[in-house]
């Protein structure tokens, strides 16, 4: 057997990759047996989408890419089934609803409907798509998934004629690959027998009255159980955030003075994001910075607060973002607009509801000329929902 290798290209310590990494990668035909090519874990740069499936809305804005489409259809003439472009191209471009499944392998959806599924330890595809770095789309024939977890996928069904072929997307990488073809059996017309003259008919005796025989139980016809709709997953723009950090501010004191005082913050904000197709996001939030003051000698406030923010997906799930903060907004003395930005990195992108790590900081627009004594920074994480 001829042996196949994949370059990796690793990333950051949170960066994720897409395209499957082959271990033993032989797929072929030894003495008329097709042989598997094991894979064993999600890495590289390969991948058709350079950002993980985040939700449903993302299969819809690969549609919008051209050169994504152009790439599905390049894989799918090399795979035998170019016929099968506009079909898959449209499960991909209705792609607004998701059913929530368990295994891939038990998702039997019909024409036009996405389920969300695991692709289990042992699951075998036809082909996976991928792109190798610097080359045209290209095909892993054979494979097998030997991981030790399933991944996350989005499954949906294709049918031209008499033949139904079940694909799987990835989320973590975008790369279409079809599961398996099932052709469903014709009917088969009996030819008509040769003419055989009837024998002579027997001596004619005396009939024997018998009981008419029973008439035949009627036939059951079993049909699938229609998939449940209550489980449906849409995808919602909203996200909260969980943050610690520090904030310092000139405060006003006993009379007319004011003094430096640094307080460590616990933060909450709740905030609603739109995406667009070009991977600008613009959000909005509302939330508290808790003072965890403990000296008596320091003045304890906690701090409400509105925003808006811009943010840009650069690639692996990463995000970089600013905006404009009102902080305090409950306390005249020590209200202030600022300046706000943010960097986002992926911890569990492809989760039921994925999750970053966020660091944030603020520089308080009213006192640039003493931004030494008076700043904000935290960290923490931002779950999307």
């Amino acid at each position: 057997m001829s042996r196949i290798s994949i370059r990796l290209a690793v990333g950051g310590a949170f960066a994720l990759a897409s395209l499957m990494s082959l271990p033993s990668a032989v797929a072929g035909q030894d003495g008329g047996a097709v042989v598997m090519q094991d894979v064993h874990r999600l890495v590289g740069s390969t991948a058709f989408n350079r950002r993980p499936l985040v939700n449903v809305d993302s299969m819809k804005r690969m549609s919008d890419d051209p050169r994504l489409v152009a790439n599905i259809r390049t894989v799918l003439d090399q795979a035998g089934v170019g016929s099968l472009g506009d079909g898959v191209v449209a499960a991909f471009a209705g792609a607004t609803t998701a059913f929530v499944g368990a295994a891939c392998a038990d998702a039997t959806p019909e024409v036009g409907v996405i389920v969300e599924c695991d692709v289990q330890p042992g699951q075998t595809m036809q082909w996976m798509a991928h792109r190798p770095r610097g080359a045209e789309p290209a095909l892993l024939r054979n494979i097998r998934w030997a991981g030790a977890k399933p991944f996350k996928a989005y499954l949906f069904r294709v049918t031209e004629g008499d033949r139904t072929y079940t694909f799987v997307v990835p989320k973590i990488c975008g790369n279409v690959s079809l599961m398996h073809m099932e052709e469903r059996p014709r009917a088969v017309v009996a030819a008509p027998a040769a003419f055989v003259p009837p024998p002579a008919p027997p001596a004619v005796v005396a009939p024997v009255a018998e009981a008419p025989p029973p008439p035949p139980a009627p036939a059951v016809v079993q049909t699938a159980a229609p998939m449940s709709t209550t489980a449906a997953v849409r995808s919602t723009p909203f996200f909260v955030d969980g943050l610690f950090g520090k904030e310092r501010r000139v405060r006003p004191i006993d009379g007319n003075l004011e003094a430096g005082q640094c307080s460590p913050l616990a933060g909450v904000k709740l905030g609603i994001a739109k995406r667009f197709s070009n991977d600008w996001e613009i959000g909005g939030a509302v939330g508290a910075a808790i003072s965890l003051v403990s000296k008596d000698e320091k003045v304890r406030e906690n701090a409400f607060f509105v925003e808006i923010e811009a943010n840009k997906f650069v690639g692996h799930g990463f995000f970089l973002g600013a905006g404009l903060s009102l902080w305090d907004v409950t306390h005249s003395d020590t209200f202030a607009p600022a300046a706000m930005v943010h960097l986002g990195l992926p911890v569990a992108p492809n989760a039921r509801f994925p999750v970053y790590f966020l660091v944030e900081g603020r520089a308080f627009l009213d006192s640039l000329d003493d931004i030494g004594n008076n700043y904000q920074f935290w960290g923490g994480v931002r779950v999307r929902f």
